[in-house]
């Protein structure tokens, strides 16, 4: 009798994992512990039928029109593109510039069939710890106005957004290189905080970069000099 009772039981049990596993929806959330005085943001997975997924976590990294966002599972690779959506207003459309890593961000999207752990996003919200537009931070009780107004300021930080730029390299330095766009030649300066990428967007030494290779260039241009924030080396 009791041998029969476990059987049923080990049946009942199977059989609610296959219900549970039919409604077709994977869905995870739960609190990261506390990052700050901004609170903490939540992880959260949730992919439905036709791979529609909803996704919550930390951004660990920002690279040109992509994110690398913490949650359940590890870290997930956030695609942008012109028909994404970035949050606040401010930017251009598909633009994660204005990103940082340790913000707390939502993304809504969908999940790749051919990339592993990869979304391809219509919509990025970085709200989360973000001040309210038009609140800027309390002193002495008081809170004190943004500077908000004059474009690409808010918040009392001055945010300057940059470009895209696409071309083939040459006259590689230590320091800087030539791109050539369209038949427009630029001089990309290159400093410390430079993010340089090969084509998978893991970071690459600059005398990796070769004469002719095709790079994508994201900074702020005056004249005909870039101000490089991204080299991605599409080639390497």
């Amino acid at each position: 009798m009791k041998s029969s009772k476990k059987y049923k039981s080990g049946v009942l049990g199977a059989l609610a994992g296959v219900a549970l596993l039919s409604l077709g929806t994977v869905a995870m959330a739960d609190t990261l512990p506390s990052t700050g005085t901004t609170g903490a943001p939540k992880m959260m997975v949730n992919i439905g039928p036709n791979g529609v997924t909803s996704l919550s976590g930390s951004v660990v990294s920002v690279g040109t029109n992509t994110l690398t966002v913490k949650s359940w599972g590890g870290n997930w690779y956030i695609n942008t593109g012109s028909g994404t959506t970035v949050l606040p207003s401010g930017t251009t459309v598909g633009d994660v510039s204005g990103i940082k890593v340790g913000d707390a961000v939502s993304v809504k999207g969908t999940t790749s069939t051919t990339a592993s752990w990869t979304i391809d996003a219509k919509s990025i919200n970085d709200g989360v710890n973000k001040p309210k537009t038009g609140i800027g931070e309390k002193k002495n009780g008081s809170e004190k106005p943004a500077n908000v107004g004059e474009k690409g300021k808010t918040s009392n930080h001055q945010v300057v957004i940059g470009k895209n730029y696409v071309g083939t390299a040459s006259n590689i330095t230590a320091s800087s290189l030539t791109l050539t766009s369209n038949g427009t030649v630029y001089t990309v300066n290159i400093s410390s905080s430079t993010n340089v990428q090969d084509k998978t967007r893991h970071t690459l030494a600059l005398n990796a970069v070769q004469a002719n290779d095709n790079l994508r260039v994201y900074g702020v241009l005056t004249g005909t000099t870039i101000a490089a924030q991204v080299v991605h080396d599409t080639t390497r």
